[in-house]
C-alpha cells in the first residue's frame, strides 16, 4: 500500500510512461486489481508498441477474477509482438485464464505457443479426467433413472394383480 502510494506521488511529479508503468505495478502488488488495470490501460494508450502494460493489465483483470477481460488484455500484448521469453510468459498467462474458464483446447494451445508442454499435457490429461468424470456421471444418472422404471413397473403390476414382482435389480 505504501509502494503504491509513493508510486503516485512520483507520478504526480513527473507524469511519464515509466512512472505511470511504476504506479500500475505498485497498485497490482497492492491488490488495487481494478485501480491498476486502469492505470494499465492509461500506461497502453501512451505507448503505442509495447506489450508490457497490456500483460500486467491482463494479470490485474485475472486476479480479480475477470478472465474475459484478461483475456482481451492479453491477446492485445500479443499483437504488440514481444519476443521469446516475453511472448512465453504472455502465452503462459492466457493458458491460465482459459485454465479457469474451463475453456481446454484453448488453454492447451495458449501452452504450447508458450513452449509450456508440461502444462500442455497436465490440461490435457485434466480434460480426459474430466471427460471420463462426465461419462460416469451420465451413466450412473441412466442406472438411477432405470432402477426407478423397474421399480415403478413393478409396483404397477403389484397392484394390478399380476402376481408376485420380480426382485429388484442389483
Amino acid at each position: 500500500m505504501k509502494a503504491a502510494e509513493s508510486a503516485k506521488a512520483l507520478y504526480a511529479l513527473e507524469a511519464n510512461y515509466e512512472n505511470l508503468l511504476l504506479l500500475g505495478e505498485a497498485q497490482l502488488g497492492a491488490k488495487q486489481y481494478k485501480v491498476a488495470a486502469d492505470t494499465f490501460t492509461q500506461a497502453a494508450s501512451r505507448n503505442a508498441n509495447d506489450w508490457l502494460p497490456l500483460f500486467y493489465q491482463g494479470q490485474a483483470h485475472t486476479a480479480a477474477g475477470n478472465y474475459d477481460a484478461a483475456v482481451t488484455a492479453l491477446r492485445a500484448a500479443l499483437t504488440r509482438k514481444p519476443t521469446g521469453r516475453d511472448q512465453s510468459r504472455v502465452n503462459n498467462q492466457l493458458g491460465f485464464v482459459f485454465e479457469k474458464q474451463k475453456k481446454l483446447s484453448d488453454a492447451i494451445a495458449a501452452y504450447q505457443a508458450a513452449g509450456n508442454a508440461s502444462a500442455a499435457e497436465r490440461v490435457t490429461k485434466n480434460a480426459e479426467i474430466a471427460k471420463h468424470n462426465e461419462q460416469a456421471a451420465a451413466e450412473e444418472a441412466k442406472a438411477k433413472e432405470l432402477a426407478e422404471q423397474a421399480a415403478k413397473l413393478r409396483e404397477e403390476l403389484a397392484k394390478k394383480g399380476g402376481g408376485a414382482a420380480p426382485p429388484p435389480l442389483p
